[in-house]
């Protein structure tokens, strides 16, 4: 441990080879081990899947990544994020490692963030003073509401911060732009070691996820993106075979200058009774960052109900909502979605606690949402409320 971090904070020094304020040589691909990797991933469906690397894979992703973001012997990583999570264990300790570099665990921070607790990150950021870091939306909306409650910036030190895992409401991006964290978007899955594109300096598109890594093949097919490289897994633990083109069945496009553009998952589409088509991850991310809320999810409620939103509260927000009562949260996220069409406006709001959402099942072990669990909580919510209600939430 160094002389600036927290108690609790433990640090990983630079190894021996490293050259201090240089870039470090990186190995060749062809010089590395090979050996398996298996990680987990509940996807979309809640039903954990086992993804099969190879280890030269995920040295693949950590190497184009160290190329691309100018990796070397100076910086200083800030880990905050679960080291399950293969990213993490890619940026926290293959990167550093590979570049000669320093890794911050802070793991009071991470705990928290795991939980869902009031976490500190301002002054995690000002404590360590990292290079780099990696962010999701919520974390990085977190981040720009403490700084401008401070009327601060983060450290001068800080020059990538990775923004990925959901899509970023516009909303942050401004906010952040307008406090000068240095972020950037990616794109990525567990079936393609990790990431398949992402925004770096002098390339930077913000609203999208940025270009393919170098040595990636990515193109569109029928809305759906297509990932092609080395990367792209064997297949599934006890499952068949992966085709060398994997169907991510995430819907994008890929812009005149070769930025990919992330709309939402093929089998997560909602169809109105009027025929619009809605990409539920668009009208979720209005709602990213809010302290109050843990997760939500826009659905329908039924076959013909209109789509609404299920918000799940944090600790605090159900503290806020005993308070508050139900009008006031329908108030918030009429608010907060107010910029999108008529049509994909949440026609409904139902608050559910965290003990709820834990007793169903709405929420993996990392924190995303369970769609079919949720699909079948709606269900039975339907059907208790149909008499008291006449069939309304």
């Amino acid at each position: 441990m160094t002389g600036k971090s927290a108690k609790n904070a433990q640090t990983l020094p630079a190894p021996s080879f490293a050259l201090t304020g240089q870039q470090a040589p990186l190995p060749a691909l062809e010089k590395c081990a090979t050996g398996k990797l298996v990680i987990y991933t509940s996807g979309s469906t809640g039903q954990p899947k086992g993804v099969r690397l190879e280890s030269f894979q995920a040295m693949w992703t950590a190497i184009t990544l160290a190329r691309i973001t100018g990796a070397d012997s100076s910086d200083k990583y800030l880990s905050l994020l679960p080291l399950p999570m293969l990213l993490e264990i890619i940026c926290a300790i293959i990167i550093p490692v590979l570049a000669g570099g320093e890794t911050v665990f802070e793991p009071d921070v991470a705990n928290a963030v795991a939980t869902g607790d009031a976490v500190n990150l301002a002054s995690a950021f000002d404590r360590v003073r990292p290079t780099m870091s990696v962010l999701v939306p919520q974390l990085l909306a977190l981040y720009t509401q403490q700084l401008a409650a401070a009327q601060t910036r983060p450290p001068e030190s800080l020059r990538f911060v990775a923004v990925g895992g959901a899509p970023l409401p516009p909303a942050v991006a401004r906010a952040a732009t307008a406090l000068h964290i240095p972020f950037f978007e990616g794109y990525g899955l567990s079936e393609c070691a990790s990431v398949v594109a992402v925004n770096c300096p002098g390339a930077n598109r913000p609203g999208t996820a940025g270009k393919p890594l170098p040595g990636l093949a990515v193109e569109i097919d029928k809305d759906e993106i297509v990932v092609s490289g080395p990367p792209v897994m064997d297949g599934y633990l006890h499952g068949e075979p992966a085709p060398h083109r994997w169907r991510t069945g995430d819907v994008g496009e890929i812009d005149e200058d070769g930025f990919l553009r992330i709309h939402g998952r093929l089998d997560n589409m909602i169809v109105t009774q009027t025929g619009r088509n809605i990409a539920p991850e668009w009208i979720e991310a209005m709602l990213v960052g809010d302290p109050r809320i843990k997760a939500c999810a826009f659905t329908p409620a039924g076959k013909a109900g209109a789509p609404g939103m299920l918000v799940i509260l944090s600790p605090a927000g159900s503290r806020w909502f005993a308070d508050a009562g139900k009008a006031d949260l329908e108030q918030l996220v009429q608010k907060a979605c107010e910029t999108a069409p008529a049509y994909a406006r949440p026609g409904w709001v139902l608050a559910v606690t965290p003990d709820e959402a834990q007793h169903f099942g709405l929420l993996a072990a990392d924190g995303h949402i369970q769609r079919p669990a949720i699909a079948r909580y709606m269900k039975e919510k339907i059907t208790a409320n149909s008499e008291e209600n006449n069939g309304h939430l």
